[in-house]
């Protein structure tokens, strides 16, 4: 699954890396959810909360941040960003192997890259991590919209605070610390290492969670699980200029009223 403005203008701009996924995996559905399709998925399926949340949200990288997380609690499969290019087919992966040869079974729950990467993520539906990231970016939309009404000095202020930290790859990772810590992994920060909660948790779901090993590259600059690389045009090797309504110019990012 990936999600944008509208299919036009994502094929416009990424038919590259959205061939990548297409041609590479005949076997696979695909479903692409424009804004309009995101918003009445949420409407149908989302809690509350989530589509309070949601209505409240102002940036394009916002709603796909809590999109993806609503969707996979609720269908599961494979969801990667418009700019994240595949290198191999994901047959390859689920019940293969990944880049240091350990075997990924076909049983497993999920599939997470070393660094955890937010853009290229693969859940069974209602997995903790999946529940705990929609409960952790739900309270923290909702907490801002407070702070915000109220003109606290606690209020996020920039790209950096109120996207990254709340709904981003730290808000995401904040919901894998909360579900893994919670479910006995063993872990003391945001990420379980390999083999943690396969090892420690009692939830089923959890244990059958495959943490790849030693992905290629760092944090910014990897080859999630050897398979997938994220080419953002802020925070990848391809320094290239981020479009005007990039999230890393907006200025406002939630609706108070």
């Amino acid at each position: 699954m990936q999600t944008g403005l509208t299919w036009p203008h994502a094929y416009k701009r990424h038919a590259g890396y959205i061939h990548s996924w297409l041609d590479a995996n005949p076997e696979y559905e695909y479903s692409f959810f424009g804004d309009e399709h995101a918003l009445r998925f949420v409407e149908r399926h989302g809690t509350e909360r989530e589509r309070d949340a949601y209505r409240r949200i102002l940036t394009g990288s916002q709603r796909a941040d809590l999109f993806r997380i609503i969707f996979l609690k609720m269908a599961g499969g494979v969801y990667a960003d418009l700019d994240e290019e595949l290198r191999y087919p994901l047959r390859m992966l689920f019940g293969g192997k990944d880049m240091k040869g350990r075997k990924v079974p076909l049983s497993s729950s999920a599939v997470i890259g070393s660094f955890f990467p937010f853009e290229f993520l693969l859940y069974v539906p209602q997995h903790p991590i999946l529940l705990s990231t929609a409960r952790v970016m739900t309270d923290g939309i909702l907490e801002q919209v407070g702070l915000l009404k109220n003109k606290s000095k606690h209020a996020c202020y920039s790209p950096h605070t109120c996207i990254i930290r709340v709904t981003g790859p730290l808000g995401y990772t904040s919901g894998v610390g909360d579900a893994t810590i919670k479910g006995g992994c063993g872990n003391r920060v945001r990420t379980p290492n390999p083999n943690q909660c396969a090892m420690n948790s009692r939830d089923p779901l959890l244990r059958k969670t495959f943490i790849c090993s030693d992905d290629e590259g760092d944090v910014i600059h990897s080859w999630s699980c050897g398979f997938a690389r994220h080419w953002d045009c802020r925070n990848s090797a391809r320094k290239g200029r981020c479009p005007g309504k990039h999230y890393a110019r907006a200025h406002q990012f939630f609706n108070i009223s």
